[in-house]
């Protein structure tokens, strides 16, 4: 009953993503590997257990259609299904925006944050290089002669050493900066908040207006983030097990 399907989803999308036209990275895919290692691992044991019962079973003596073994089996075949699940939707979701999948998968496993928060500063992105769709195009310059850069627009002033980077170091940007920056100017979103509050939030649309004001420091445009971010929750969240 046991199979291995984790490498074989990797594969695929790896293709996709390079039919697609964005190539990942070593460390890129590093990170999609352990997503979904990581992700499946619970129902991965479960299903382990259930060939492990009915193996146990069969050394007993007991005959095939045992009510044991056929237990066994059913729990294997419906954790089979989940999985199956999983894969269909997170491939559709890479073959349609690859990018924007990237990053919800960094932040919500890599980061730990939960969907609000991730879905929040998607919904930023979205804005400052999607058009205002999943479309993420990080390696945007903007501005006269590219004055910003990237997922989050980062001023070339400020934050000089991401500019031209990949997507992964822009994760990995954002990720060493977030803190410190929600810490100082969480302010500018409710008094006394910092990123302990940001990463508490139950709502993907405060959870943008906070990344808007606090880390983007952008100054307008509220409305259309906090829609991004709500169809960044809809589409990553909806329908997954």
């Amino acid at each position: 009953m046991k199979k291995k399907i984790i490498r074989p989803i990797i594969i695929i999308i790896i293709m996709l993503i390079s039919i697609s036209g964005c190539v990942l990275t070593n460390a890129e895919y590093s990170e999609l590997d352990a997503f979904f290692a990581i992700s499946n691992d619970e129902l991965l044991a479960k299903q382990d257990a259930a060939h492990q019962m009915a193996e146990c079973a069969r050394q007993l003596g007991y005959a095939e259609d045992h009510e044991i073994i056929q237990v066994a089996k059913m729990e294997w075949e419906n954790t089979n299904a989940i999985l199956q699940q999983r894969e269909q939707f997170w491939l559709q979701r890479y073959q349609e925006y690859p990018n924007a999948t990237y990053v919800w998968l960094y932040l919500t496993n890599t980061l730990g944050y939960n969907d609000y928060v991730a879905a929040g500063i998607i919904g930023n992105m979205m804005v400052e290089c999607g058009g205002k769709t999943l479309n993420l195009q990080y390696w945007l310059y903007s501005y006269g002669s590219g004055y910003y850069y990237g997922l989050c627009q980062w001023n070339k002033k400020s934050y000089p050493s991401v500019r031209g980077t990949d997507l992964y170091t822009q994760c990995v940007f954002l990720a060493d900066t977030i803190e410190y920056e929600l810490d100082t100017y969480g302010y500018a979103y409710a008094k006394g908040y910092k990123y302990t509050n940001f990463l508490q939030l139950q709502n993907e649309r405060e959870a943008a207006l906070m990344f808007a004001k606090a880390y983007e420091r952008c100054g307008g445009g509220y409305k259309a983030r906090k829609d991004c971010a709500t169809t960044a929750y809809n589409y990553f969240t909806s329908g997954v097990n």
